[in-house]
């Protein structure tokens, strides 16, 4: 009876340590496979902050230029100092009429004339800036959609730039011509 409670006791020691060693290496491979999602978690923080650390900007002089923005300011201009010109000349004609009734329908007819064409510049350069202010902000959504950034500043707002400031112009430059 002795040599069977020594041989049922070897036994129990030894599923013991089966046990043991099966939980042992059940707790390694699951330790394997938390330390390999831990570094996997560790570079994806490490991504989000090296992309959350970037500040982006984008010129607004170079994309103004590119978009002729001043060119097409100074043709308003022009134009409109050419109406205000017109409208003097038209003053000294009206002055030196001497008939009221003529002089008053001549007025009146010129000036709505003058007006109107007035209305009409305005109107074009309106919806010209109206137009390229679209495809601006068309561009900048699609460059902030594609790019998946938090917030894009004027590079004129900064004043400092670090390795971390990431220009996006050329990418806006590249929808607006697309």
């Amino acid at each position: 009876m002795n040599i069977q409670k020594k041989n049922y006791t070897l036994i129990a020691t030894a599923a013991c340590f089966v046990v043991l060693f099966c939980c042992v290496v059940c707790l390694g491979v699951k330790l394997s496979h938390t330390n390999k999602k831990l570094a996997e978690m560790s570079k994806q923080i490490q991504y989000q902050f090296s992309q959350n650390s970037k500040i982006y900007t984008y010129d607004l002089q170079k994309v103004a230029t590119t978009l002729n923005i001043a060119e097409k300011k100074q043709q308003y201009q022009t134009s409109l100092i050419q109406l205000n010109n017109e409208l003097m000349e038209a003053e000294k004609k009206i002055k030196t009429l001497k008939d009221a009734k003529v002089k008053e329908d001549f007025a009146e007819v010129y000036l709505k004339n003058l007006k109107m064409k007035r209305d009409e510049i305005v109107k074009t350069y309106e919806n010209s800036m109206q137009e390229l202010t679209m495809k601006l902000n068309k561009a900048m959504e699609d460059v902030v959609r594609e790019k998946n950034i938090p917030m894009v500043y004027f590079q004129s707002a900064l004043a400092v730039k670090t390795p971390h400031t990431v220009d996006v112009t050329a990418d806006v430059l590249q929808k607006l011509k697309n």
